[in-house]
């Protein structure tokens, strides 16, 4: 993308119009980057009633620049934060935050250094299989849940185990892991070393109005549970 983006970039610095940039930048990505350069070049002429027809025109490629403009646009305007703009409007926020973090998943999944450290923290000794597993956490535990560091999916997937044996949470799926988030989350916001249980169940009634003390005890067992995972 970022080459894509370059060449687009250097085209508008030599002055060639948009039409003919647009030949060299086909999909969402380039009409996104022409649009964007419209756009800037309506609010740089100092009209900026005429910057989102601009866009309109620069996207579709049939937008010139005016002479030198290309050069001052490609320096100063933010393009990739036009183009994110661009593709939130033609996917809908919540669609393209979803597309967004699978991909920044996928990339972090495929790190060597994060690759690596999934070998050493799960014990598998093939990369292969490690990058596959990193991926799989990456996908549920990053994207879902915005956890990204290792060493708190193998507490996670440790925690998923115990829901799964000890609590008879069903391995389908990612609902023992959803368990095992809640656990961490509950860790966090009540566990205290230096509280009794009975303590921080209270604080747990207190804060959350749980009744079901079949409820109250899982999450009080699984924080615990993690307490001892994690420390």
């Amino acid at each position: 993308m970022s080459n894509r983006r370059n060449k687009i970039l250097q085209d508008a610095r030599e002055g060639k119009s948009l039409k003919a940039i647009g030949r060299g930048a086909a999909g969402a990505f380039g009409a996104a980057t022409l649009g964007s350069l419209g756009l800037a070049a309506g609010v740089a002429s100092g009209d900026p009633s005429k910057a989102f027809q601009n866009a309109a025109i620069g996207a579709a490629g049939g937008f010139k620049l005016a002479s030198g403009m290309g050069s001052s646009i490609a320096e100063k305007i933010d393009l990739d934060g036009m183009a994110d703009a661009y593709g939130r409007g033609a996917m809908g926020s919540e669609n393209y935050d979803r597309r967004e973090a699978n991909k920044y998943a996928a990339e972090y999944a495929r790190n060597s250094d994060i690759v690596r450290q999934v070998m050493e923290n799960f014990d598998i000794s093939s990369w292969q299989e490690a990058e596959k597993k990193a991926q799989e956490l990456a996908n549920y535990y990053g994207v879902e849940e915005g956890y990204y560091d290792v060493k708190e999916w193998k507490y996670l997937e440790k925690m998923k185990e115990q829901m799964i044996k000890k609590h008879n949470i069903s391995p389908e799926g990612n609902t023992a892991r959803k368990y095992a988030v809640a656990a961490k989350k509950t860790y966090e916001h009540f566990y205290d070393a230096k509280k009794s249980k009975s303590e921080i169940e209270k604080a747990m009634v207190d804060t959350m109005g749980i009744r079901n003390s079949k409820q109250l005890r899982m999450m009080s067992d699984s924080m615990f549970d993690y307490a001892r995972i994690v420390n």
